[in-house]
């Protein structure tokens, strides 16, 4: 609401203009607010719908005048309704309103609620569309009524030039026999959808990282063994999409709501696949329908529904388009086409929480297949609403909603790691009449059905010479088969070192063994002392952590 102080002499000079009379009025011409104190809106959302503006104004004796003019100014946020494709400037969905008593503001639909409303109009885009202006005809207001209303609608803003947690202000102003200006927050961006990782579910264990896999090794289940009712093998890592406010997921447009995957950097070899339609309900960690309402089809909605999701295909990389509920194979999922490790896909949200109180949320299945043979390297997720564009003004046919891309969102869901084993063998030396054998073997060799491998190893060698020289370089061992050995005595590969070794083997399951005794080139040894080498974890090239910095070493 304005203050009085404000408007004290602009009320004064507009009161003489319009009372017939003569008599001024001695109060404020309008008072201006946003009934809401300012709608959330989506912080990526180029076509954000914004609060009314409600004014009411003294009417009075009304001179006879058509040619006011009210002009709403929404500075950086832009205005980006649909515009007239012949005039571009003529916007047909934002309008202005004008009642005989601020009662009115209470109806329904002032188009058929008659008795209420007296004239409306609708809003012509200025400033190089950072306003939108109407023409106000006052003859229409009866003079006996003291007062009259208006009620601005549908206006549309950019709320990404905003940005989360700050303010879109429209400044309101009159144009006339006099002018006034007055500020109403009309919305606050938020982000209005929240990712995080739920982790990889293995069977009924869920671990908080992604899907883990090795080059060397295909994943447990191919596409052919995948189904609705068994998945337990398959390696799925399960992303939650979330509201990040209630209504965040509501479309107030023709288009409807979109939620758009993005799969990035997926390694070569790797394949992607998603439920037609997830189980968002509550038993299974969502808000959603229950799962008698799931499925391919869209389910008939109530006012109680709750969030339901439906993969679509058809439309655009951008996630535009009318496009066709996504139809699964015999094996329930569907794949995600990737080019070169990206691809995206776009879910349909159909129902919403009743009253859309509350934040809806729904964890999202992503099934991975992969062969031997396939590329190392992370592979991520994120999620955002679609459509994307980059159109941030008003347009003809732009579509509505759009968004912009969602940046920070980007989940690590899958990691292909070396198919390698690193060994380290903490002491060994060749110094004081001291010797050290080692044996390295290769066990992908076993009883149950393991992949057989076979590979080098590279050793090296960390410490010093005898009478303080440098350490020997590495060297690489021939192959080492399944079921085989390598044997290393320090005498012979690095006489006179004293340190550790490491052994970097290109295959999995090698395990080590020293040994160490004295009486070296002196007789009979007197001791002896053996131990198994550390299994050294290694990911992506660098020695593995867990919380806290400690390194998990193991035999």
């Amino acid at each position: 609401m304005m203050g009085s102080r404000k408007f004290f002499v602009l009320s004064m000079a507009l009161a003489l203009a319009l009372v017939g009379s003569g008599t001024a009025l001695g109060q404020q011409f309008c008072t201006v607010s946003a009934p809401n104190g300012g709608l959330q809106v989506r912080a990526s959302g180029l076509t954000e719908v914004v609060d009314e503006i409600h004014m009411i104004c003294l009417a009075g004796q009304v001179a006879i005048k058509s040619n006011y003019k009210v002009i709403v100014d929404m500075g950086a946020a832009k205005i980006t309704n649909r515009i007239d494709s012949s005039k571009e400037t003529d916007s047909g969905d934002v309008t202005l309103t004008m009642f005989n008593t601020p009662a009115a503001f209470d109806a329904a639909d002032p188009s058929t609620v008659t008795a209420n409303w007296v004239a409306a109009t609708t809003g012509k885009l200025i400033r190089s569309n950072s306003a939108v202006q109407f023409e106000l005809n006052t003859l229409a207001v009866a003079a006996t009524t003291g007062r009259f209303a208006l009620k601005i609608k549908g206006i549309r803003v950019n709320a990404a030039a905003v940005g989360a947690g700050n303010l879109v202000t429209a400044t309101v102003s009159a144009v006339g026999a006099s002018i006034f200006d007055d500020n109403a927050i009309v919305a606050r961006p938020v982000a209005g959808l929240v990712s995080k990782s739920i982790g990889y579910v293995s069977g009924s264990n869920t671990f908080n990282a992604p899907v883990q896999g090795l080059a060397c090794a295909a994943s447990k289940k191919n596409l052919k063994a995948l189904n609705d009712a068994d998945d337990e093998d398959v390696a799925i890592f399960d992303i939650e999409v979330k509201e990040g406010f209630a209504t965040a997921f509501q479309s107030n447009t023709n288009n409807g709501m979109r939620i758009r995957l993005s799969f990035n950097d997926i390694p070569a070899g790797v394949k992607v696949y998603l439920r037609p339609s997830p189980d968002c309900s509550a038993d299974n960690g969502g808000s959603g329908a229950t799962s008698a309402q799931l499925g391919a089809t869209p389910p008939t909605h109530t006012a109680a529904d709750k969030l339901t999701l439906t993969l679509m295909s058809g439309l655009g990389s951008d996630g535009a388009g009318d496009g066709t509920p996504a139809v699964a194979p015999t094996q329930g999922y569907v794949e995600v086409s990737l080019s070169g490790g990206s691809g995206a896909m776009v879910y349909q949200v159909h129902a919403l929480e009743n009253g859309g109180a509350g934040n809806d949320d729904c964890d999202i299945p992503i099934a991975f297949v992969w062969t031997s043979g396939v590329e190392l390297g992370s592979g991520t997720v994120s999620a955002g609403f679609a459509p994307l564009s980059s159109v941030a003004a008003a347009h003809v046919d732009a579509v509505i909603p759009r968004f912009m891309q969602q940046s920070g969102s980007a989940i690590e869901a899958i990691t292909i790691g070396e198919c390698s084993t690193t060994l380290l063998f903490p002491f060994v030396t060749n110094q004081a009449d001291y010797d050290t054998g080692i044996v390295i073997s290769n066990t992908s060799q076993d009883t149950f059905g393991t992949t057989e491998s076979a590979g080098s190893c590279e050793v090296s060698f960390h410490g010093s010479m005898l009478g303080g020289g440098a350490a020997p370089d590495s060297y690489t061992s021939d192959s080492i088969a399944a079921g085989e050995h390598l044997f290393v005595q320090l005498s012979s590969e690095a006489a006179g070192f004293q340190g550790y070794l490491m052994a970097r083997c290109d295959f999995r399951f090698a395990h080590g063994a020293a040994f160490l005794t004295n009486g070296f080139g002196a007789g009979v040894p007197t001791l002896g002392q053996g131990y198994l080498a550390l299994v050294v974890p290694v990911e992506h090239g660098n020695r593995s952590m867990v919380a806290g910095g400690h390194e998990r070493l193991g035999h």
